[in-house]
Protein backbone atom coordinates (compact mmCIF):
# COMPACT_ATOMS: atom_id res chain seq x y z
CA UNK A 1 0.00 0.00 0.00
CA UNK A 2 2.21 2.99 -1.71
CA UNK A 3 1.41 6.76 0.17
CA UNK A 4 1.50 9.34 -1.63
CA UNK A 5 2.10 13.34 0.06
CA UNK A 6 -1.39 14.70 -0.71
CA UNK A 7 -2.04 18.84 -0.34
CA UNK A 8 -5.53 19.78 0.92
CA UNK A 9 -6.46 23.42 0.16
CA UNK A 10 -9.38 25.54 0.49
CA UNK A 11 -11.55 28.87 0.37
CA UNK A 12 -14.06 28.73 3.22
CA UNK A 13 -16.03 31.94 3.97
CA UNK A 14 -17.98 30.59 6.97
CA UNK A 15 -15.42 30.76 10.33
CA UNK A 16 -17.34 28.33 11.55
CA UNK A 17 -17.09 26.01 8.60
CA UNK A 18 -13.41 26.93 8.23
CA UNK A 19 -13.17 25.58 11.31
CA UNK A 20 -14.21 22.43 11.28
CA UNK A 21 -12.67 21.46 7.66
CA UNK A 22 -9.02 22.19 9.57
CA UNK A 23 -10.07 20.44 12.59
CA UNK A 24 -10.77 16.90 10.09
CA UNK A 25 -8.26 17.43 7.88
CA UNK A 26 -5.94 17.30 11.38
CA UNK A 27 -7.76 14.33 12.65
CA UNK A 28 -7.05 12.38 9.40
CA UNK A 29 -2.60 13.53 9.94
CA UNK A 30 -2.46 16.08 7.78
CA UNK A 31 -0.26 19.11 8.90
CA UNK A 32 -1.25 22.56 9.03
CA UNK A 33 1.36 24.60 6.22
CA UNK A 34 -0.38 27.51 5.72
CA UNK A 35 -3.65 28.84 6.79
CA UNK A 36 -5.77 27.11 4.19
CA UNK A 37 -3.53 24.39 3.31
CA UNK A 38 -2.80 21.40 5.08
CA UNK A 39 0.09 18.33 3.74
CA UNK A 40 0.56 14.84 4.41
CA UNK A 41 1.12 11.12 3.88
CA UNK A 42 -1.71 9.55 2.85
CA UNK A 43 -2.84 5.78 0.77
CA UNK A 44 -5.18 5.78 -1.79
CA UNK A 45 -8.22 4.91 0.18
CA UNK A 46 -7.10 7.50 2.68
CA UNK A 47 -7.69 9.80 0.57
CA UNK A 48 -10.73 8.68 -1.03
CA UNK A 49 -11.89 9.11 2.75
CA UNK A 50 -10.83 12.48 3.59
CA UNK A 51 -12.66 13.62 -0.15
CA UNK A 52 -15.93 12.13 0.97
CA UNK A 53 -15.68 13.56 4.19
CA UNK A 54 -14.44 16.83 2.70
CA UNK A 55 -17.82 16.53 0.43
CA UNK A 56 -20.20 16.33 2.97
CA UNK A 57 -18.61 19.11 5.45
CA UNK A 58 -18.70 21.71 2.42
CA UNK A 59 -22.13 21.02 0.87
CA UNK A 60 -22.39 23.47 -1.83
CA UNK A 61 -22.49 27.25 -1.69
CA UNK A 62 -18.85 29.21 -2.74
CA UNK A 63 -17.32 27.11 -0.70
CA UNK A 64 -14.48 25.41 -1.76
CA UNK A 65 -12.12 22.54 -1.29
CA UNK A 66 -9.12 21.14 -3.52
CA UNK A 67 -6.96 17.79 -3.32
CA UNK A 68 -3.62 17.20 -4.91
CA UNK A 69 -1.85 13.81 -4.43
CA UNK A 70 1.69 14.48 -5.13
CA UNK A 71 4.82 12.48 -6.76
CA UNK A 72 7.72 12.67 -4.39
CA UNK A 73 9.27 14.42 -7.39
CA UNK A 74 6.68 17.25 -7.65
CA UNK A 75 6.30 17.06 -3.87
CA UNK A 76 10.75 17.75 -3.91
Amino acid sequence: MSQLMTLVIYDIEDDKLRNEVANFLKSKGLKRIQYSAFIGSLTDSQRMDLIAGLRKLIRGGRNNAQVYPLTQASYN
